[in-house]
């Protein structure tokens, strides 16, 4: 068993990971557990760590970048030249099986999202662009030529917000989740897998789509700079550089998603399952689940440095340093 293209060093973990029991085959899997796989895999990543400890950090080529996204099993890197460098696979919503490589557009970019198995950016005039898979719509953005100013991808759909803050959103609607407010004014917006967020410039929270667990129930006091929505809780960054989380903190193996901790924050990102937060130092700090770990213990590995942007996907962290290198940990 083996993938049908090349990967990089920490898109192979993983693929490696999502096809545990393929690649073991039933007999070995008992005796050769997940967790002996990942300590030979973070192993090999980083061959050179001291002492010959494994570490899970992988810092990509010598390109400097501004900002990154992360995916399910792929991830978007956008340059300072404004260029994108795009990376992994993509994997089919209902199987799980690899369904492509990571695609790189041509041209350039002022931002860049990531869903499940695509991504989308927006170029410098403003207007979307959208690639990989696009089985409900959510590589379609509309026809006309609207300029926005932010946009995210979730799990199978795409919002953006427009030059007079108006949300814009395609792609499945199953449960809501493009159903965006009406009213003009938004200023930021986060697309999870199953509902998003939105932040008004008034400060408060508009949150649509799956409500199993709360995780559409935003604060109705408090004022907000910005807003991350993972698959069951959703947080906020107030105004005051502090954060709060809504939603359930205890999904099966996954917990502690709204357990957000205490001091002051410049910027957030959520996963599935985790969420990671820049502090005013500069350092990143995690919580929750990753969606690949095997039991409630594993929690994401922060390499040691300071960050000027960070991006929490299914199962890759990977965020900018202060050199505008891109680094990605597990």
């Amino acid at each position: 068993f083996k993938p049908q293209r090349p990967l990089s060093k920490r898109h192979a973990v993983v693929f490696m990971e999502r096809y545990y029991d393929e690649i073991l085959g039933a007999e070995e899997s008992q005796d050769f557990t997940r967790g002996d796989m990942m300590v030979i895999l973070k192993a090999i990543n980083d061959g050179n760590s001291r002492d010959g400890a494994a570490t899970s950090e992988n810092t990509a080529p010598a390109d400097t970048y501004t900002a990154v996204a992360v995916g399910a099993g792929h991830d978007c890197a956008l340059r300072t030249d404004g260029t994108l460098n795009c990376e992994g696979v993509y994997f089919d919503n209902d199987t799980g099986q690899d369904i492509g490589a990571a695609e790189t557009p041509d041209g350039t970019f002022i931002a860049v999202a990531a869903g499940w198995n695509h991504a989308c950016g927006l170029r410098t005039d403003g207007t979307a662009q959208c690639w990989g898979a696009n089985t409900d719509g959510q590589a379609r953005p509309p026809r006309a030529r609207i300029q926005f100013s932010v946009i995210d991808a979730g799990n199978l759909h795409s919002c953006a917000i427009g030059l007079g803050g108006r949300v814009t959103c395609w792609g499945s609607n199953t449960l809501g989740q493009t159903e965006s407010p009406a009213r003009p004014g938004f200023v930021a917006i986060d697309a999870g897998i199953w509902h998003t967020c939105a932040v008004h410039r008034d400060g408060s929270i508009s949150c649509w789509g799956d409500n199993t667990y709360g995780q559409a129930d935003a604060p109705k006091r408090g004022r907000f700079s910005d807003v991350a929505a993972g698959a069951t809780h959703s947080c906020g960054l107030r105004t005051d550089a502090t954060i709060s989380c809504w939603g359930t903190s205890n999904v099966g193996i996954y917990v502690d998603q709204t357990e957000a901790p205490e001091g002051t924050f410049t910027a957030i990102s959520a996963g599935a399952w985790h969420t990671c937060a820049i502090r005013t130092d500069a350092t990143i700090i995690c919580w929750g689940h990753r969606q690949d770990a095997e039991d409630a213990t594993a929690r994401t590995s922060i390499p040691d440095g300071t960050y000027t942007a960070v991006s929490a996907g299914w199962s890759v962290t990977c965020a900018i340093n202060n050199r505008g290198e891109l680094v990605c940990f597990w």
